[in-house]
């Protein structure tokens, strides 16, 4: 049963307990809070303002996009799978690895990974969940901003286009950071902050951009090394032109890459001496 091979990761958001089930809820051994079982999925999100929103959203998109990859496409199903072969390319052979994937949709992105490893999938949308337990993710509805899970379970963390649903960037990847075993990798993919077509994107899609975070790839590599990680590369996509352009972690991006590409996934290293936080 799926859920039994899940409990072992989980932990309660408000005590950071073990969990037990009791039929249909999951029971906290340490402050006994109850979470919800629907479809065998566990029910853990803690909803604010800015979640709601993007809950919303994703219920009316995947009513009209159902169960493709389009419905996982943020700027258009070609982007998608520019994002896809980068990170793919980027996550290498995997072989029986734990890997956490944060705001995983329907799961077309890491679907490939799901038959030689543990993929665990998080998001806000039930729908999606739903869709991404049918094609081998061990689900759990749950907000990246309070993860589920013990901290350092993980050897590979994923959260590829979700960074910029939140304002505040930090507290989802020390969320991902905790969650990494030392030594483990994360990829993560957002938007980029930095490029020149930013403001016409603001002016066609007016509603969506104010609930919008953006983020440059200085500022990821930042927020990354504060939390004690070393990042290894950043590829800066150009999209629709299909173009990749890696470049070392060390090294600053040049202004065609800086203004001009639309995407940024960001590959990051835990330190191996990190100590798990609480």
């Amino acid at each position: 049963m799926n859920l039994e091979r899940l409990l072992p990761f989980l932990r309660c958001i408000s005590c950071g307990g073990s969990l037990r089930r009791d039929n249909q809820r999951l029971s906290c051994l340490g402050c006994s809070r109850e979470y919800p079982l629907i479809e065998n999925i566990p029910m853990m999100l803690q909803k604010d303002a800015e979640e709601n929103v993007w809950e919303d959203y994703f219920r009316q998109l995947t009513g009209k996009k159902g169960d493709r990859e389009a419905a996982n496409s943020y700027f258009s199903l070609k982007n998608f799978n520019l994002v896809r072969r980068s990170v793919l390319e980027l996550v290498g052979e995997a072989k029986d690895l734990a890997i956490l994937d944060v705001g995983c949709g329907t799961g077309h992105l890491m679907q490939s990974l799901t038959s030689q490893n543990l993929v665990v999938g998080v998001d806000i949308s039930f729908a999606m969940l739903t869709y991404a337990q049918s094609k081998g993710f061990l689900v759990v509805r749950s907000s990246g901003k309070k993860l589920p899970f013990e901290s350092a379970r993980f050897e590979l963390v994923t959260a590829i286009n979700v960074l910029q649903s939140l304002k505040e960037g930090g507290i989802l990847i020390g969320e991902l950071v905790r969650v990494t075993k030392p030594g483990g990798r994360l990829i993560v993919g957002t938007p980029n902050g930095q490029n020149l077509t930013l403001g016409l994107f603001k002016t066609l899609e007016k509603k969506k951009y104010q609930h919008l975070g953006v983020y440059t790839a200085e500022e990821l590599k930042d927020y990354f090394r504060s939390a004690g990680c070393s990042v290894e590369s950043v590829f800066f996509l150009h999209y629709p032109f299909g173009k990749v352009r890696r470049v070392a972690g060390d090294k600053p991006a040049k202004f065609l890459n800086k203004r001009l590409a639309t995407g940024l996934v960001v590959e990051v290293r835990k330190a191996e001496d990190s100590c798990p936080s609480p």
